[in-house]
């Protein structure tokens, strides 16, 4: 059984019933009207950057593991000028019980789409819509016409109630207007094939 936990923001936690792992855990005071979940425990925390907003590895309590989770990372570009301007971020992908995921972390540039390559076909996609530091959510759209998951999973988007998030002029709308077949999500969904019969998974909105 492999579960998906959202923490807010681009942060989620993953977990089998032997291994978990954490993502992108935010500073508290980094993203407007979000304070990260108390008592997070995981085996494992991969921050794709080190802002702020994505590098509170300390607020996660570590679990020792006899297990481990083997993952490959790709260096993405934050922004549309190859990273000459915020830097780059990791893309990594792994897999838990024979599903695998990815997360693009801040990811601001699609082009060229063959950067992408490693990603093509996989499960369960995690992908910024911020429109202004990351990609928007029509790149988005662009982007996975591309790779091709199953599932799409959008995040650092703003949320209006209860208000936060950056400011991104209504990308998880437009969002949903480029994938109407998508399942909301409250905080923590048990991953199932029924799922792929939508194409995204939203949480918190």
């Amino acid at each position: 059984m492999v579960t998906i936990q959202y923490l807010g923001h681009s942060s989620f936690k993953i977990a089998s019933d032997d291994f978990s792992v954490v993502l992108d855990p935010f500073k508290n005071g980094s993203v407007n009207g979000l304070i990260f979940p108390k008592n997070i425990e995981a085996n494992l925390v991969l921050c794709s950057h080190e802002h702020h907003d994505h590098n509170a590895r300390e607020y996660i309590k570590l679990v020792p593991s006899t297990k481990n989770l083997i993952y490959r990372e790709y260096l993405l570009p934050h922004d549309h000028e190859q990273g000459n301007k915020r830097g780059s971020v990791y893309g990594r992908i792994f897999s838990f019980d024979n599903i695998s995921f990815a997360h693009l972390g801040d990811v601001g540039d699609i082009s060229p789409l063959n950067l992408f390559d490693p990603f093509i076909g996989v499960d369960v996609l995690f992908l910024p819509i911020n429109g202004f530091y990351t990609i928007s959510a029509k790149e988005t759209k662009l982007l996975t016409d591309y790779i091709k998951p199953k599932l799409i999973i959008p995040m650092h988007y703003q949320i209006k109630n209860p208000p936060s998030g950056y400011p991104d002029n209504g990308q998880i709308e437009i969002f949903k207007s480029l994938f109407p077949n998508y399942l909301k999500v409250s905080s923590t969904i048990t991953m199932n094939t029924d799922l792929y019969s939508y194409n995204a998974l939203i949480f918190n909105t």
